[in-house]
């Protein structure tokens, strides 16, 4: 099963689905660590990490860095936010 299919799987079951917000790819690692099935981040998450106020402060090609480091590290289905548009990585 792929990452989109196992995303699309939990959102269609019994329980809730919590996804937890990463900021950089040591939060993403605990977040999958303590038993999270999905992690997110959204580009203000990244900029404040990195000292960026929101708004388009931070270059794209930064931020894209930052999310192909976290979307490595990871095993669990991974959601970007950038402007209220849904990336799947």
């Amino acid at each position: 099963m792929n990452h989109f299919d196992n995303f699309y799987e939990l959102h269609h079951q019994p329980e809730p689905l919590l996804i937890a917000n990463s900021w950089n790819v040591k939060s993403a690692q605990i977040i999958e660590k303590v038993g999270y099935h999905a992690v997110a981040t959204s580009s203000g998450a990244i900029a404040d990490s990195l000292g960026y106020k929101d708004g388009q402060q931070i270059s794209f090609e930064e931020l894209l860095y930052v999310v192909k480091r976290i979307k490595s590290v990871l095993t669990s289905p991974y959601r970007w936010i950038l402007k209220e548009v849904t990336h799947k990585i």
